[in-house]
């Protein structure tokens, strides 16, 4: 029926992967010349800054989400379907009934999981969908565009 990507945000990943690079340099170059306790913790430091780019870098350059609305078998029904793209590589990381479920532009606190399909970095407002079989137990975050949040608003 209805399908979104958001579009990648190429630049806020090539200025965050060189500040952690800048910043991780920083901390290497000021440990050269500390004492001994600060160039441990400056090292330390360093690290950390290269483990959490890692992490990052990958998911704002290499993920893509691809948020859609699906009919189903049963009249009137839709399915709510998240596909993830990594690389070359495509698959479905969720599906829930879309028909009768709630959006909401904030989190409410009594939720005990929520599952985030949104990209790294991204400029997009965050949503959380809570399918009509969640009964408060989850959430889906991820960032629609107005087009798909007006189709899952006339779905409720």
């Amino acid at each position: 029926m209805y399908s979104f990507s958001p579009p990648p945000e190429k630049s806020r990943g090539i200025a965050f992967s060189i500040l952690s690079l800048a910043l991780s340099a920083a901390f290497f170059v000021t440990a050269a010349r500390a004492g001994d306790v600060a160039r441990i913790l400056l090292n330390c430091l360093g690290i950390c800054v290269i483990g959490v780019s890692v992490l990052i870098i990958p998911r704002a350059f290499f993920t893509v989400y691809t948020y859609s609305l699906e009919k189903t078998d049963t009249p009137g029904e839709y399915d709510f379907v998240v596909t993830e793209r990594i690389g070359k590589t495509l698959r479905t990381v969720c599906r829930v009934g879309a028909s009768g479920g709630t959006l909401s532009e904030e989190r409410e606190k009594k939720t005990v999981r929520i599952y985030s399909y949104r990209p790294a970095l991204s400029s997009f407002a965050t949503v959380y969908f809570e399918p009509r079989e969640a009964d408060g137990e989850y959430l889906i975050a991820f960032c629609p565009d107005d087009e798909m949040k007006r189709l899952i608003y006339m779905l409720q």
